[in-house]
């Protein structure tokens, strides 16, 4: 079947709607200028400009593009006599896309590749014309002058600022204001340092949780680094060298400051540190990092340290001691849960596997009970966003999901755990989309051993919304599912895959 013969009725009705003639702004023919001797690259910017310029423009697929424009086409418009101009538009667009984006992760990635973009022109700034000096300082003030919402992105950005300011003190190039380099840095250092100490003190917080095996003359000092008296006294030091006319000698001086990227390496440093001969005090460590905001950037390798560690727990402690930890932790994760539940709800996963592996049955009806105390999250539906998205809890579906992996790990001992879900989706109602294929999971279920919770399974399954109509489904898999279907007359109204 030829795919033009598959058509989206929602899709078709969408372009109609959206479909108006773009016109490029004047001011952005000197990118397509830059590049006019290249086919493939004239193309890209062509593409480019046609989406910055629609009124419905798609600030994902932008902020994508200017990335690649600005890091691929360096070498050819630093080249051309319209170089500064370009740089200029570019940083422009980064500027737009987080002032105007709405997701949050679209405006970090403007944050970030703006920063990596600036730090290109500062390694090559010193061989360039004066020209460049002046369109840097005048992003450098158009970044500070940004609200204090937007402004967050550039400080806690992947990307050093710092590192620019070093490039630029060591080349000095000509035509830069210093000064506007300084405000800036400046900006960001603040912005970092009351950020954190917004935060609560990690410090307070490991001497009540870390009770068991807490040692002040040597953990307060580890801590020292992330702790609000640091935070403090970086601040009031900020003060008093900013007083200060701005030159190479301030750039430097504050590139030695700390900034939020060497706060996020203290943190990812401070397992290793108070865990280094307790795994119950490097879990717990973990657990502080994956709950507190700020740190997302190293979530991912926390997670997987606390897979590790705490495989490594279960395998070595008794049953008494590891009863005492499930305790333990779970305390832990009713907090974390509340800001941060998908952290938390993988964490319950990892231990629950672990657990069940041991086959000691009052361990595992502990985790259970603990398990469905710590609350399970509905899908709080709240209407749709600018984009036409369905705003809703997005640790329901990972609820879901994890709590039905622990039901697989073993049925027979898991009718509680059964019955819970089967209680809170009743109650609350359950929200899958289509893209989620959320089939596979219902399919992994009914090949697990259920025969012990079979009637549980079976009302279970009657709530999961699998039908097409049911989770939305349109467009290409869907036709091309029905059609299968009605060849072959099954009829099949169950799940079609």
């Amino acid at each position: 079947m030829a795919s033009e013969d598959v058509k989206s009725e929602a899709l078709r009705i969408n372009l109609e709607a959206t479909r108006v003639d773009v016109r490029i702004d004047p001011k952005y023919e000197v990118m397509r200028e830059v590049v006019l001797d290249y086919v493939g690259l004239l193309q890209q910017t062509d593409s480019l400009l046609e989406e910055l310029n629609h009124p419905y423009r798609n600030w994902d697929f932008v902020v994508r593009e200017i990335r690649r424009y600005a890091l691929q086409n360096f070498p050819i418009y630093i080249a051309h006599s319209q170089g500064p101009q370009v740089c200029r538009l570019v940083a422009e667009v980064f500027l737009e896309a987080i002032a105007d984006g709405q997701q949050p992760a679209v405006k970090s990635q403007a944050a970030n590749n703006l920063i990596l973009f600036l730090e290109q022109l500062a390694g090559e700034i010193g061989k360039l014309p004066q020209k460049y000096g002046k369109v840097l300082s005048k992003i450098f003030g158009h970044m500070q002058d940004m609200p204090e919402e937007d402004f967050f992105f550039f400080a806690s950005s992947f990307y050093s600022i710092k590192k620019t300011g070093g490039l630029v003190a060591e080349s000095q190039p000509t035509g830069l204001d210093y000064g506007t380099y300084c405000s800036l840095l400046k900006k960001t250092l603040r912005t970092t340092y009351q950020y954190w100490l917004g935060q609560e003190d990690p410090g307070e917080w490991f001497q009540e949780m870390a009770r068991d095996w807490w040692t002040p003359e040597i953990h307060t000092q580890q801590l020292a680094p992330i702790g609000h008296e640091r935070f403090r006294a970086l601040d009031q030091e900020l003060e008093k060298i900013t007083w200060r006319k701005g030159n190479v000698d301030l750039v430097k001086r504050l590139t030695e400051l700390p900034d939020y990227k060497d706060i996020v390496d203290d943190y990812r440093k401070l397992p290793g540190l108070l865990g280094r001969d307790n795994p119950y005090l490097r879990v717990l460590v973990l657990y502080k990092i994956m709950e507190t905001g700020g740190l997302e950037s190293v979530h991912e390798e926390a997670f997987r340290e606390i897979d590790r560690t705490l495989a490594q727990i279960i395998q070595e402690e008794s049953p008494d001691a590891l009863l005492s930890f499930v305790t333990r932790t779970f305390d832990v994760l009713k907090q974390s849960k509340k800001l941060y539940p998908l952290s938390a709800l993988s964490c319950v996963q990892t231990i629950g596997r672990e657990l069940f592996k041991t086959k000691n049955l009052s361990l595992i009806s502990h985790f259970i009970d603990s398990a469905i105390s710590l609350g399970f999250e509905l899908p709080r539906i709240g209407g749709v966003s600018e984009e036409w998205q369905v705003q809703f809890n997005p640790a329901h579906l990972r609820n879901i999901r994890v709590w039905l992996d622990l039901v697989e790990q073993d049925p027979k001992r898991n009718p509680r755990l059964l019955s819970a879900l089967l209680v809170n989706l009743s109650l609350g109602d359950v929200h899958v989309q289509d893209t989620d294929l959320f089939q596979k999971d219902v399919s992994r279920l009914l090949n697990s051993p259920i025969r012990p919770v079979y009637s549980l399974a079976k009302q279970l399954a009657k709530l999961f919304p699998v039908y097409f109509n049911e989770i939305g489904a349109e467009g290409l898999l869907r036709d091309v599912s029905t059609e299968i279907d009605e060849l072959s007359h099954r009829k099949d109204r169950v799940i079609h895959f």
